[in-house]
């Protein structure tokens, strides 16, 4: 929408030529500035610090890290040679 409101507020003559009205295209800059929070609330804005995104995110991390250690430390104790 605010494509389309860019593009209106800079070719007048040919809206008015078919009797458009011109306040629409700030009619819909409007709307495309109200709609910018709900869509990015709904995207799940990256620039949001989202403490419980984090806290997943780093548990995640390091259940991996262990997982990892545990899957080496395995490794070498169930196939080792001599056992």
């Amino acid at each position: 929408m605010n494509d389309i409101a860019v593009w209106g507020r800079e070719n007048p003559d040919p809206l008015t030529a078919i009797g458009f009205n011109l306040k629409r295209p700030d009619l819909a800059a409007t709307r495309a500035d109200e709609q910018t929070n709900p869509l990015a609330e709904a995207n799940g804005d990256k620039a949001d610090p989202n403490e419980s995104k984090i806290i997943c995110y780093k548990a995640c991390t390091n259940m991996k890290k262990w997982v990892d250690k545990i899957r080496k430390a395995g490794k070498y104790l169930l196939f080792s040679p001599g056992h």
